[in-house]
């Protein structure tokens, strides 16, 4: 029997409107909870700038920032936090999720029967979507969403950077006005492109001194590669 629930169970998994169906119901009600790991709790203060990601409880993943996102992403990889996916019922009893009790519905037959061999049959699809749920579909859902969360929330934040780097470069330079005697301090900055990616940042005065310099070692970062590191290195 149970190979034949794993057999049907599998079956289904495969189907594309039912795991459009699923899809859609577990996108909209999984929830994202984080804790920290006894490595986070000594390192995250609340004067670290993961501070906003060493506990969530019980956030929706659509409605979860971008930047949240990755940078529990960050922490994870760190081994700082971990990240739970979970829904708002009990985990650990079937009865109260709400996507089985849904295809349940659709997949059974007379649920109020009282015909014990439609009882059976009830029974054995009931385990059938149980399995379906539990061992198939979550599983693979959660490291989809994780995955194709990832790639919008890095798209979005590259996108963004881009956008306002722009205009920071497109600024006009300063020109005096009439009647204007203020003295300003005359400083140029400078991007030097070199060894790829690479970019060094430096300001000089009106002399040509030098007054800083930063290394952007990921400003031209492919696009194929993860930000998140990009965001850590910075």
């Amino acid at each position: 029997m149970n190979q034949f629930c794993d057999y049907q169970a599998y079956q289904l998994s495969i189907h594309p409107i039912i795991r459009q169906i699923v899809y859609r119901m577990y996108f909209d009600k999984i929830l994202i909870s984080t804790e920290p790991t006894a490595k986070g709790k000594k390192e995250i203060d609340i004067y670290n700038i993961n501070y906003s990601v060493k506990r969530i409880d019980k956030r929706p993943l659509n409605k979860l920032d971008d930047d949240i996102w990755l940078r529990a992403l960050l922490c994870e990889k760190e081994q700082k936090i971990t990240i739970k996916f979970h829904f708002r019922w009990e985990d650990d009893n079937i009865n109260n999720d709400e996507i089985y009790n849904y295809l349940r519905n659709f997949y059974s037959a007379d649920i109020k029967s009282k015909h014990e061999p439609t009882q059976q049959c009830n029974a054995v699809r009931a385990e059938v979507i149980s399995r379906l749920l539990t061992k198939f579909l979550y599983p693979y859902f959660e490291r989809y969403v994780r995955k194709d969360v990832t790639e919008n929330a890095e798209k979005k934040i590259i996108s963004h950077c881009g956008r306002k780097f722009k205009e920071m470069l497109s600024a006009a330079p300063y020109t005096k006005q009439s009647g204007d005697d203020v003295i300003y301090d005359i400083k140029v900055m400078s991007l030097i492109p070199y060894d790829g990616d690479k970019i060094i940042c430096v300001i000089v005065d009106k002399n040509g001194e030098l007054l800083e310099r930063k290394f952007y070692n990921y400003l031209l970062i492919n696009k194929q590669r993860s930000p998140v590191e990009f965001l850590n290195k910075q």
